[in-house]
C-alpha cells in the first residue's frame, strides 16, 4: 500500500477523478483505475458517484489495485475493491469482474490468455472468448448454510429440504413479521446459494413477466432484510421458459433491483440444475438486461459480455454534495428505467 491515510484521504478531491462506466448485461459501474491504491473511496464517496442524478450513476463503484505478479506468466494481478451503490462493501460481483478483466485487457495492462483478479471472494480466473464477451471461473457454489450466512436456527425459517453435495437447502421463510401486507404471500419457498455473497433464489412456474416484476418489488426487500440472512442476502426470481433458458430477475443487496447479476446468475444456474429444470452444461438466463450463460459441474463458470460505454473525468467538488441529497428520492424503478 502505498501513502499515508491522510494523503490518500485527500487524493481523491485533489484532482479530477478518471471514470469508465461499464455494464455487463445491464448491470453498470463506475471502474477507476487505481494501480497504487491512492484513492480512498468512503461510502459516501460511492454512494454520490453511484446516484443517477448527483454523479455517474451505476449499480457500484469497481476500483483496480495492483496486488502482484503471477510467477507462472510474470503478468500483474489486480484486486477489485467492489463496493454497492449504498456504499457497503460487497465480497464479489460476477458483472463487475469481467467489466475489471475487459478493462485490463483492453488496454494492455495484462495482455496473456489469463486474466487474475483478486476478490474478496477470493481469486477469480478470467478468459476472454471473443466479441468482448468473457467467461469467469467463478469457483465452487457453497451449499452449507453455514458457509453462507443463513441463520436455520431462526423461529421464522423453515427448513423443508436440507443440502447435500448437489442441491442446495430449500427453505421456507415467514414474512408477516417483515411487514409484508402488501406482498404476494405471507410465506415463500427459497434455495440458499453461496457464490462468495450469499443468495437466494426463488423459483416461479408462471413464465409471465408481469408475475416476475411483482415478485422482485414486493418480495425482494423483504427477502433481502430477512432474520434468515443477517448480513442481507441478494435475491433471485426464475421462472422456466423451455429446454434450459429461464427468464430472471434480481434485487441486489445494497442497490435494489438491477438489470442483471453475475453471481446471481450462477446461483440461479445452480438451482435451475438442482431442480432439473436445466442441462447443467449450458443454462441461459434471461435477464431484462440480456443474457448470461452458467454451466455447472464441479464449479461454475459465467459467460456474458463487458462493454464500456464512456470515460471521464470528474470534478472532485460533486463529492461535496449533501448527504440529505444523495440518499433523497431514487428507487430501484428509477434505477431500471434510466439504465
Amino acid at each position: 500500500m502505498s501513502g499515508s491515510s491522510a494523503f490518500r484521504a485527500e487524493s481523491v478531491r485533489a484532482r479530477p477523478l478518471r471514470v469508465v462506466k461499464a455494464h455487463g448485461a445491464g448491470n453498470d459501474f463506475a471502474v477507476i483505475f487505481d494501480p497504487d491504491d491512492e484513492i480512498d473511496l468512503s461510502s459516501k464517496d460511492v454512494r454520490i458517484i453511484c446516484h443517477r442524478r448527483f454523479g455517474v450513476g451505476a449499480d457500484g463503484v469497481i476500483r483496480l489495485v495492483r496486488k502482484g505478479v503471477d510467477r507462472a506468466s510474470g503478468e500483474p494481478i489486480f484486486f477489485m475493491d467492489y463496493r454497492n451503490a449504498d456504499g457497503s462493501v460487497a465480497e464479489m460481483c460476477g458483472n463487475g469482474v469481467r467489466c475489471a478483466a475487459h478493462y485490463l485487457a483492453t488496454r494492455g495492462i495484462i495482455s496473456g490468455p489469463r486474466i487474475l483478479i483478486d476478490t474478496r471472494a477470493g481469486r477469480k480466473e478470467v478468459e476472454s472468448v471473443g466479441n468482448s464477451r468473457y467467461a469467469v471461473d467463478m469457483g465452487q457454489a457453497q451449499l452449507d448454510p453455514a458457509g453462507i450466512g443463513v441463520d436455520t436456527e431462526d423461529p421464522r425459517v423453515e427448513i423443508i429440504e436440507g443440502f447435500s453435495e448437489s442441491s442446495p437447502m430449500l427453505l421456507r421463510l415467514d414474512l408477516t413479521a417483515e411487514g409484508s401486507t402488501s406482498a404476494s404471500r405471507p410465506q415463500v419457498e427459497l434455495y440458499a446459494v453461496g457464490m462468495g455473497n450469499p443468495h437466494a433464489v426463488v423459483v416461479l412456474e408462471d413464465d409471465s413477466s408481469v408475475d416476475l416484476h411483482h415478485a422482485v418489488e414486493s418480495l425482494g426487500p423483504l427477502i433481502e432484510r430477512h432474520p434468515a440472512f443477517p448480513n442481507r442476502t441478494n435475491v433471485e426470481f426464475i421462472s422456466p421458459v423451455n429446454g434450459s433458458h429461464l427468464q430472471a430477475r434480481v434485487w441486489e443487496r445494497g442497490v435494489g433491483e438491477t438489470l442483471s447479476c453475475g453471481t446471481g446468475a450462477c446461483a440461479a444456474g445452480v438451482v435451475a440444475v438442482a431442480a432439473g429444470l436445466a442441462d447443467p452444461e449450458h443454462v441461459v438466463l434471461r435477464f431484462p438486461g440480456g443474457e448470461l450463460v452458467v454451466s455447472w459441474q464441479d464449479t461454475v463458470r459465467l459467460e456474458g459480455p463487458a462493454v464500456e460505454v464512456f470515460s471521464a473525468d470528474l470534478d472532485p467538488s460533486i463529492l461535496d454534495v449533501d448527504e440529505i441529497s444523495v440518499d433523497g428520492p431514487q428507487t430501484s424503478g428509477d434505477r431500471q428505467k434510466e439504465c
